[in-house]
Formats: C-alpha cells, structure tokens, sequence
C-alpha cells in the first residue's frame, strides 16, 4: 500500500519534458545555443526532422512463360538499377541499363519507360535519366518487333529518395 501511495505521488508529480533552445550571442558575436535561457536570448523553433517511413517494395510478380517466338529474338534484362533497389538522392538521377542475350534483330527497337511514360524508344540499352521524383518508380524495357508489338519486357521497381532540403 506504502509503495501504491508512493508511485501514485511520483505520477501526478511528473512533468512534461520538452526540449527548448535558446540562441544568444557572447561578448565576441559568436553565435551560443543552450537548452537553458540567458539574458538577451531568444527561443529557436525547431523544424520537426525530415523522416520518411521504411517502404516495402510489393513482390513482383512472377511473368508466365512464353514460348519463345524465334531463337534470334534476344531475352532482354534490366541490370541497373536492381529490382528492389533504394537511391538516396533522385536528384542526381539514375542510367538505366539492359542487357540481352544475343544481338537485337534488324527493325526491332528497344522502349525504355518510367511509371509508363516513354522516356526512349531505338536501339540504345542504355537511357539516362536525369531526375528522379521521390517514391516508388517503375522502370521497364520493352523489346518491340518491327510492327511495334512487345516480344519481351523486363521490369525494376525502385525506391527513390532525395536528401534533405
């Protein structure tokens, strides 16, 4: 009972913490911040920190199997950036690169999109993009035919970030 009316007075004797600074300037002009106020200074509001909750990335789904149309149609395959992969600064932006098993057909093309758009459509395998929004990002490679139906696909899902501001 003691130890009931001792925890009970402990409680309602609490009080709330929360970190306050104060900025002031010393004899020199330099700039002092403290958590305890000083004649002459000012409280500072401090901005909440910049965080961003932890993503999960959704499973990708498995691609049925196609029969392969020719053997000189190229399997196709986004090396850069992984599936899965987290860039920490979208601002700088990202290449995308493929790669494919065997050289790629007179009159097929190769169309980069991101969440898509078409970001390049020729014969490169490589596409550079200069910026990144923050978030999940869906980069695909299609290989086309010369009638601009799509052989093969690959994808890479992405989480990008940007650093502070």
């Amino acid at each position: 009972m003691k130890y009931l009316a001792c925890m009970a007075l402990s409680l309602s004797l609490t009080t709330v913490v929360s970190a306050e600074i104060y900025r002031s300037t010393d004899s020199r002009g330099t700039p002092v911040f403290s958590d305890t106020p000083q004649k002459g200074s000012e409280r500072v509001d401090l901005l909440p920190a910049n965080t961003t909750p932890a993503v999960t990335p959704e499973a990708k789904p498995a691609a049925p199997e196609k029969a392969a149309v020719s053997e000189d149609i190229p399997n196709i395959r986004i090396t850069q950036p992984a599936d899965g992969a987290v860039l920490a600064n979208g601002l700088l932006g990202a290449s995308v690169n493929l790669s494919l098993d065997r050289p790629l057909p007179p009159g097929y093309q190769i169309e980069f999109r991101l969440d898509g758009n078409v970001l390049q459509k020729g014969r490169q395998t490589q596409v550079n993009i200069p910026h990144l929004n923050r978030g999940q990002r869906l980069i695909s490679a299609r290989l086309l035919d010369p009638k601009n139906r799509v052989e093969r696909q690959d994808e890479s899902r992405i989480t990008v970030y940007w650093p502070n501001n």
